[in-house]
């Protein structure tokens, strides 16, 4: 699905795959609302670990990269930030 999307929409498309071991995905998880919902045992099932599109098309980004170097390299990416190209 994800791919058909990405192939249909004919403009510069920017696919990222944020690395995040289980146990850190796990206690993200625990900080939201959601949380109350379903907890480990279900993320457990659902969890793939580096479960990427077909075709190389995401950019994988580790764990420990800081949140303002994600942002800064996404918002250049998709030609967002001001001055991009």
């Amino acid at each position: 699905m994800l791919t058909a999307l990405i192939g249909d929409h004919g403009d510069l498309t920017c696919c990222y795959y944020l690395d995040v071991p289980f146990d850190e995905t796990v206690r993200r998880h625990s900080t939201k609302a959601q949380a109350v919902q379903y907890g480990a045992a279900e993320m457990r099932e659902w969890y793939r670990e580096l479960d990427l599109l077909p075709g190389g098309i995401e950019q994988v980004i580790p764990a420990e990269t800081p949140q303002d170097e994600i942002v800064r390299r996404i918002m250049s990416d998709s030609r967002l930030a001001v001055g991009a190209a």
